[in-house]
């Protein structure tokens, strides 16, 4: 039985591999991905960041409250919280939500109030690419404006960044009640 030298033996390996090697894969450009929840009020898609809603669900059972404003579609049950419904489209565009199948309601958890906003419908959530991000916006309704941070553009859609946040936190969205005269 002959031996070899260990460190040749070790040489020996070394050359076999390099010899069956394959090389390394290529390196692919990794793109930047922003993620949001899509929706529509009218014919405009809006995306807001996935951290501001909690979640998406269809048209609750709803009770009315008297004396709100016309943008308050009522109160729901909603996983044992009772949940205001607004209505987005009412209250930004002067326009109820399209009553139809495909509107959803935006559940919306700040510190220990949740809200549900009613939208015309909802696309899910959005990956979109942070390289296609501008500060500029498209045709963007002046009622909106202030609740807008930019837009992604994917094809020929523009989807404009929505500030779920920012809206709820106006003194405009949370005065729902009517003011009423009372008499002396």
């Amino acid at each position: 039985m002959s031996t070899k030298d260990p460190f040749a033996l070790l040489l020996e390996i070394q050359e076999l591999s390099l010899r069956n090697a394959k090389g390394l894969p290529q390196r692919r450009a990794v793109e930047d991905i922003w993620s949001g929840v899509g929706f529509s009020l009218g014919s405009k898609h809006y995306v807001s960041p996935l951290g501001e809603i909690a979640e998406t669900m269809k048209m609750p059972r709803i009770t009315r409250i008297p004396k709100t404003r016309n943008w308050v579609v009522g109160i729901a049950n909603i996983r044992g919280r009772l949940t205001p419904i607004l209505d987005l489209g009412r209250f930004l565009l002067r326009h109820p939500s399209q009553a139809s199948s495909r509107c959803r309601i935006l559940v919306i958890e700040e510190e220990e109030l949740t809200r549900g906003l009613l939208v015309d419908a909802v696309h899910g959530m959005q990956r979109l690419s942070e390289g296609t991000f501008s500060r500029q916006v498209r045709e963007v309704p002046e009622t909106i404006f202030p609740y807008v941070r930019g837009s992604f553009r994917r094809g020929d859609e523009d989807w404009t960044i929505f500030n779920l946040k920012a809206l709820i936190a106006q003194d405009a969205f949370q005065q729902v009640a009517l003011e009423t005269a009372t008499a002396l």
